[in-house]
């Protein structure tokens, strides 16, 4: 699989074996911006394409981004 066709297909559970949450905290606002909307386009796909449970992992992985990023800005100073 190759190019565009591989961001529609879920690539099974050992991808995902990651931690989301983890990573997210590690990047910086921009990379958690980049991260979000490149989640929203991915999730967009798979719903296109019909494949709906990936598609809520992918939710669910913009859902953390979002959260740990709403967070920064609710404690940062100023805010």
């Amino acid at each position: 699989m190759t190019g565009e066709e591989h961001f529609d297909q879920d690539p099974g559970p050992d991808a995902w074996a990651g931690d989301t949450l983890g990573a997210a905290e590690a990047m910086s606002d921009d990379e958690l911006d980049a991260a979000i909307d490149a989640l929203a386009a991915r999730e967009r796909r798979c719903l296109i394409g019909g494949n709906v449970e990936h598609a809520k992992s992918l939710a669910h992985d913009k859902w953390v981004c979002i959260t740990v990023r709403e967070n920064r800005n609710r404690l940062a100073p100023g805010s």
